[in-house]
């Protein structure tokens, strides 16, 4: 009997051993709370009408050992995050393309502000390959001094882990981490994962009637 029975346990054993092995990959593919949260959030945004794509920005205050190797190579500082766009409606062909960044309270390279607040990374003017058409382009923002204002004004709305806004002719966007939308399981949860981009849509569809109601100032 107690051989019968250590058999009977062994088998066991083995079944669930099997079960396990089986199971397991099942459980990698079982979505998390934050692909929950992150599918909730993208989903209301194409339903606001964002289009979402990956992006990145320059970090403005990166350490030194994220700028140079060990080796004293230098490092590219980029931070990915998410870009959410809002088209402006109709094209405004003479709207001059501009990627404003968050400033941090103390940048480690070199900005340049544009408004209070807000600004460029030198860096993405020297390698952009077009530093005379940045900066016109900045040069002619810079002339509109109400409708700048009026921008900054909007984006004291957005949420702190939005890192930049990004104006064409045809659409504004931010750069998002899309931390700020709370990391839970749970209707609930999914309901208040959201409230960001609403902020969000709420200060990019101002920005948009603000510039659509500017008018332009060029030399």
């Amino acid at each position: 009997m107690p051989s019968q029975q250590l058999d009977s346990n062994i088998s066991w054993i083995i079944i669930i051993g099997v079960f396990i092995l089986a199971a397991g990959p099942l459980f990698y593919l079982m979505p998390t709370a934050k692909d929950k949260r992150l599918t909730a959030l993208r989903m209301r945004a194409r339903q606001l009408g964002f289009t979402i794509q990956l992006d990145a920005l320059f970090k403005l205050d990166p350490s030194a050992d994220e700028r140079v190797t060990a080796g004293g190579q230098a490092r590219s500082t980029k931070t990915e995050c998410m870009r959410y766009q809002l088209p402006l409606g109709r094209t405004l062909n003479y709207l001059p393309p501009i990627t404003l960044q968050r400033l941090p309270a103390v940048p480690t390279v070199p900005t340049a502000t544009v408004m209070e607040g807000w600004g460029l990374a030198a860096d993405a003017v020297t390698t952009s390959g077009a530093t005379d058409s940045l900066a016109k382009n900045t040069a002619t923002w810079q002339q509109q001094g109400r409708l700048l204002e009026s921008i900054r004004q909007a984006l004291l709305e957005l949420p702190d882990d939005v890192l930049g806004i990004a104006i064409d002719g045809r659409c504004v966007g931010v750069f998002w981490l899309e931390r700020s939308s709370k990391e839970q399981a749970g209707d609930v949860a999914i309901g208040a994962c959201v409230e960001p981009l609403n902020v969000i849509h709420t200060t990019l569809s101002k920005i948009i009637e603000s510039i659509k109601s500017h008018a332009w100032v060029e030399d």
